[in-house]
C-alpha cells in the first residue's frame, strides 16, 4: 500500500475511461474476468460435481463429473482452502521477482484441475488432488492480477484499481450465471468443460502478454 500511495502522490488522477487505452491493461482485465468466472462456476456448483453418479443420467458424455462425494463437500473445500493458504504464502515470497511465472503457473494449474474433476476416472482421491491444485492455482490470483494491473497502468494505478475490482465482481456474478446456464441447459457434465475453457483462454492471453500485461521483468 505504501508503494501505491507513493505512485499516486502528487499526480493528477487519470480518467477511468483512459486506462483501457494503456497497453497491457485490457489483457489483465480479461484474464481476471475469465479466471474469476471459472472459479465461481466451480465454487458455486461444486456440490453438483460431487453428488452420487446414480443421481444423474448423462448419456454419451465424455465428462461424468458426479463422483459420489456428495456428503464430502466440506472436506473438498477444506483441501481447497488449505492449498489456497499455501498459494498465498508462495505468492507473497515470489511475486516481486516472478510475477509472470506465477501467473502462467496459476492458469496452467487451474485448467487441468477443473477438467480432472469431471473426467470419468475421477475417483475420490483424484478429486481431492484436483481440489488441492485448484487451491494452489487460485490462492494468490487476486494479488497477482492486482499487481499486474498496477504495473501495466503505471501512473494511472489509482484509476485502474477500481476497474479491476469491478471486473472481479462481474466475474463473481457472471460465474454464477454461466454455471446456472450450463447446468440447466447442458447438464452437470458441462460444469467440467465450461470452467476449463475459461482459464485455458486466460492462459493463452497471459503467455501472449509478455510485453505489457505480464512482462518477464517488472519495470
Amino acid at each position: 500500500m505504501d508503494v501505491l500511495h507513493e505512485r499516486c502522490a502528487g499526480r493528477e488522477r487519470t480518467p477511468v475511461g483512459r486506462v483501457f487505452a494503456i497497453p497491457g491493461v485490457v489483457p489483465v482485465l480479461v484474464v481476471a474476468l475469465l479466471y474469476v468466472m471459472a472459479h465461481n462456476v466451480l465454487y458455486t456448483y461444486i456440490a453438483s460435481f460431487l453428488v452420487p453418479r446414480s443421481s444423474f443420467l448423462v448419456p454419451r458424455s465424455l465428462f461424468l463429473a458426479p463422483v459420489g462425494l456428495g456428503g464430502k463437500v466440506g472436506a473438498v473445500l477444506l483441501v481447497f482452502g488449505v492449498a489456497s493458504l499455501v498459494s498465498i504464502w508462495i505468492t507473497g515470497v515470489l511475486i516481486d521477482r516472478h510475477l509472470r511465472l506465477l501467473m502462467i503457473s496459476s492458469t496452467a494449474l487451474f485448467a487441468p484441475a477443473v477438467l480432472a474433476l469431471g473426467l470419468p476416472a475421477s475417483l475420490p482421491a483424484a478429486v481431492l488432488l484436483s481440489a488441492a491444485l485448484w487451491g494452489l492455482a487460485f490462492g494468490g490470483a487476486a494479488s497477482l492480477l492486482q499487481t499486474a494491473s498496477s504495473d501495466a497502468a503505471g501512473d494511472a494505478v489509482d484509476s485502474v484499481q477500481p476497474v479491476i475490482v469491478t471486473v472481479w465482481n462481474i466475474g463473481i456474478a457472471g460465474g454464477g450465471v454461466v454455471g446456472g446456464l450450463l447446468l440447466s441447459g447442458l447438464g452437470t457434465s458441462s460444469l467440467a468443460w465450461g470452467p476449463f475453457a475459461l482459464p485455458a483462454v486466460a492462459l493463452v492471453i497471459t503467455i501472449a502478454g509478455r510485453r505489457h500485461a505480464f512482462p518477464a521483468h517488472r519495470g
